[in-house]
């Protein structure tokens, strides 16, 4: 009976440590454009900073149940929308690479959720891009 329940007992833990587990991410990246600094990485609520190294790579740790949106930021000086980007980030490891004063052409892998979006996403904000401002 002991044993029944020490077997019991051990799935129980294996199984939710595994269950924990799956639900840590790791982000690590380059940046061009940029030799030091900090980054920001804004997802579920929370925020995070990443020193830049000398390198130009910088990474994050985290956990999210599910697939998250999430916002990679930099500031130097003043924040704008040429060092921001938008993404969906899980588990478990992503890679990004990204170019000072262009992070909307971010390079992101790791996730299905990214990729199955801007796949879809892609058509319609070029669509956008195309149109002329002067003939609105």
């Amino acid at each position: 009976m002991k044993r029944n329940l020490f077997v019991l007992y051990s799935l129980f833990l294996f199984g939710n440590s595994t269950v924990l587990l799956q639900n840590n991410f790791s982000l690590a990246g380059k940046i061009k454009g940029v030799s030091v600094g900090i980054i920001y990485l804004s997802c579920a609520s929370v925020i995070d900073s990443s020193v830049i190294t000398s390198n130009a790579s910088f990474s994050f740790k985290g956990k999210v149940s599910k697939p998250t949106s999430a916002f990679l930021v930099i500031k130097q000086g003043k924040s704008d929308d040429n060092n921001r980007t938008t993404f969906f980030i899980e588990p478990p490891v992503m890679i990004a690479s990204v170019t000072y004063n262009d992070f909307k052409e971010a390079r992101l892998s790791g996730s299905k959720t990214q990729k199955n979006y801007s796949k879809t996403n892609k058509p319609a904000q070029q669509a956008v891009n195309n149109i002329d401002p002067d003939s609105v």
